[in-house]
């Protein structure tokens, strides 16, 4: 968001605090493993047991102090110390909370190591916040700001012609130290910053910026808003037909154009420097750590894995020797069932062959024993001849 050169001066003096812009520049550069080491990471973050959460339960509470509402311990709030709060209570609602880290910052303010809960029924997106913070921090941390700190409101005032409406804005933008003096008035914390005029036809629109402190200020800029007006009403030269409070221009609990290009609320910047190669590099001295810890135990799991190996080696050989041998002797199975075949098929053909010729062998004689012999017996008389 482009901001005026004096806002420009203004934010850079608030976020120096009177120190050389060198020292604001070291707080926000990355701080390597080296200069600070990265504390423990949440543990067990993939098991859902009821052992592991509360073993992350107990790292978190070691780190913060007792939490009694997260881990079930808490009874429930007396209702009278809720009223001003809710209306028509009926109970508390429990959220599945996660936790993630460490996340390192390098900001102004928070400026460290830190471990963030997060409140979500969304399955996986702790884990992939968790990788995300694991990146940030291995890559020395991110650098955050902020810069513009403001919440608006805008009255609005509406006159019989839009001459009278020039002549109001054209007043009212004269009197902003007075108006800035009232409005102080109202709050220690809250200071008026600017005022933009917007000017619609009959219709004049102050755009007023409050800088709140560490409050989100909506009651009070609207409480120094209102005797800002009031101010305006009993010195004004000439009378509205009649003024609002909020005219729907400073984007309260709504989304606007003016609230994306002048800031409601706190703008905020980041920066992280991802290197490459940064995690493998990581994954590489842990695991020489690893093995310089574990010493003689890592090498006898070594050598047991070794042995496994070998031993499925040696499985898969003789697996494979005893597939070759029963390929052969189904092979040999199977040269013998053909031999059978054909010896069967030979009987076969031979029995065939005996039968066809004694067939013909008996044909034979059947045509010798019909044939008469020829010179032999007494011969035939024709009955004619007689």
């Amino acid at each position: 968001m482009p901001i005026p050169h004096n806002r420009a001066l203004e934010v850079a003096r608030r976020l120096t605090r009177g120190r050389a812009m060198a020292e604001l520049k070291e707080q926000l550069a990355p701080c390597a493993e080296e200069v600070r080491p990265i504390p423990p990471s949440v543990p067990r973050l993939r098991d859902s047991t009821a052992a592991a959460t509360s073993e992350r339960l107990c790292f978190a509470e070691d780190r913060a102090g007792p939490l009694p509402h997260l881990s079930g311990r808490a009874e429930s709030p007396d209702p009278a110390t809720l009223q001003g709060n809710i209306e028509s209570y009926i109970g508390m609602t429990r959220v599945p909370t996660g936790l993630i880290g460490p996340l390192r910052i390098n900001g102004l303010h928070a400026n460290g190591d830190f471990y963030v809960p997060l409140a979500t029924t969304e399955g996986a997106l702790v884990a992939s916040y968790s990788r995300g913070a694991r990146l940030v921090t291995l890559s020395g941390g991110a650098a955050c700001l902020t810069t513009v700190e403001q919440v608006q409101r805008a009255p609005g005032f509406k006159f019989e012609t839009m001459g009278e409406a020039v002549q109001f804005a054209s007043w009212a933008a004269g009197e902003f130290e007075q108006m800035r003096e009232v409005a102080s008035r109202k709050t220690r914390y809250g200071r008026l910053l600017e005022m933009r005029v917007q000017l619609q036809a009959n219709l004049v629109y102050l755009i007023l910026d409050y800088h709140t402190g560490d409050a989100a200020g909506q009651n009070m800029v609207t409480i120094c808003t209102d005797a800002v007006c009031e101010y305006l009403m009993a010195r004004t030269p000439v009378e509205p037909t009649y003024w609002v409070l909020e005219s729907n221009m400073s984007g309260d609990k709504k989304a606007t154009a003016l609230s994306f290009c002048e800031t409601r609320g706190r703008h905020k910047t980041a920066e992280v420097v991802v290197k490459r190669g940064g995690g493998e590099e990581r994954r590489e001295r842990e695991e020489r750590g690893r093995g310089k810890k574990e010493g003689k135990e890592g090498g006898k799991r070594e050598k047991k894995r070794r042995g496994k190996r070998e031993r499925k080696r040696g499985e898969g050989e003789k697996g494979g020797r005893e597939e070759k041998e029963e390929g052969e002797k189904s092979k040999e199975k199977e040269r013998g069932r053909k031999a059978r075949g054909k010896r069967k098929k030979g009987k076969k053909k031979r029995g065939r062959k005996r039968k066809e010729g004694k067939k013909r062998k008996g044909t034979r004689r059947r045509k010798r024993r019909r044939e008469p012999q020829r010179g032999s017996g007494p011969a035939r008389r024709d009955v004619r001849d007689v």
